[in-house]
């Protein structure tokens, strides 16, 4: 195994360790986002159908995000599929947005320091890009 799949692999790792002990997250996108994702962490032949665990219908905000709340054990499914999504998924465009989801998930799993007594509240794992422009 490469280097750079050794050290892949290590942050796997690493951010499903952090991604299974956060209480509460909040995903911010767009609904077709949202379908992607959604479609890619669900598991069409085990107990495991619904992402996520507890899932509802959910309505765009005035921009017209959704604003979706992950727990640990849904946040770490989106980690752990969204790796593997970003190499084997055909569509090109699926291929991207998982890309885009484990860039942005990484962004803030990765700003968790394990060693540290308290953790603090997490900012909202956004994806996309508009929100950032003024």
């Amino acid at each position: 195994m490469a280097l750079k799949e050794r050290l892949e692999l290590q942050l796997q790792r690493e951010r499903l360790l952090k991604a299974a002990g956060v209480s509460r997250v909040e995903l911010v996108c767009a609904p077709a986002t949202w379908r992607v994702v959604k479609q890619r962490c669900e598991y069409p032949f085990s107990h495991f159908k619904n992402f996520p665990w507890e899932s509802r219908h959910d309505v765009p905000d005035e921009d017209g995000f959704l604003r979706v709340e992950l727990e640990g054990a849904d946040l770490a499914r989106l980690v752990q599929r969204t790796y593997t999504a970003r190499f084997t998924v055909i569509d090109a465009a699926r291929r991207a947005v998982c890309r885009r989801v484990w860039d942005a998930t990484g962004a803030v799993l990765d700003s968790i320091d394990l060693d540290a007594p308290d953790g603090k509240q997490l900012p909202p794992i956004v994806l996309d890009a508009r929100l950032g422009t003024s």
